[in-house]
């Protein structure tokens, strides 16, 4: 146990310290890519992975009932309030803290582990934060784009550490085993990968470059997300995917 902890720490401290380097953007959309024939060649066995092995399971779970589609929804969801919960006390939100402590109690004990949000519907409604957030509102560095081998997509390096991070290190199944952590990511996966497959069909039969579509997209959503979903126009912003995020994340 404290082994696991330490592990987690130094892959932490190792990706926050990667991230410190000063980088500048060498492409026009302002986006740092430094390994990009890396990250082009392992987005395009991702993407195949995606296309010929999730997608299929992701179809099929479309295809069940809407409120079956919304508990798997609701349920990954609270499996990821823990998360939330730090992070919000990490980022000094106390208020935000006591609301999402509220909700995972509620949809815990009153709504079946999570499979049915109760607490939405008279209180706090769900808002997602995040360890990437967190370490921007710390002043870390976006740093550069990379993908993560199998299930990885173009994204900043410092979202990338954060996500790792909360994956190895979720309270939840902190004491479970590995098989179990490895079903509830495939299952987390596939409905993810269902939540957002009107975005991915459109992205590939619309773009040209499909890497750089997502790259683009990616970004861009995690800088309105670390804004708070809001993008601020003040800094010439004009972003048609700040709503993205609340697509992914909401789409029942």
């Amino acid at each position: 146990m404290v082994k696991n902890i330490l592990t987690h720490v130094l892959i932490l401290f190792m990706g926050t310290l990667l991230l410190t380097i000063p980088v500048h953007a060498n492409n026009a959309d302002g986006i740092h890519d430094p390994w990009e024939s890396y990250n082009r060649s392992m987005f395009e066995f991702n993407h195949s992975l995606e296309k010929n092995i999730v997608r299929p399971v992701a179809k099929a779970w479309r295809t069940t009932p809407e409120p079956v589609q919304k508990a798997g929804t609701d349920f990954f969801r609270n499996l990821q309030t823990p998360w939330i919960i730090i992070n919000n006390i990490l980022q000094g939100d106390a208020h935000k803290a006591g609301d999402n402590t509220i909700r995972f109690v509620g949809n815990t004990v009153f709504g079946l582990f999570g499979l049915f949000d109760v607490v939405s519907h008279q209180g706090p409604q769900y808002e997602p934060a995040d360890l990437g957030q967190t370490l921007a509102k710390w002043g870390v560095n976006e740093g550069p784009i990379f993908v993560m081998p199998v299930v990885g997509t173009p994204k900043p390096m410092r979202a990338v550490v954060g996500a790792t991070t909360e994956q190895l290190t979720n309270p939840v199944l902190t004491d479970h085993s590995t098989q179990t952590k490895i079903l509830v990511a495939g299952g987390q996966t596939v409905v993810d990968d269902a939540n957002a497959l009107d975005i991915i069909e459109s992205t590939e039969a619309s773009s040209q470059d499909i890497y750089v579509t997502t790259r683009s997209m990616l970004v861009q959503q995690r800088r309105a997300f670390v804004k708070g979903n809001a993008l601020s126009t003040d800094e010439g912003d004009d972003d048609p995917f700040a709503d993205l995020e609340d697509t992914t994340h909401n789409k029942k």
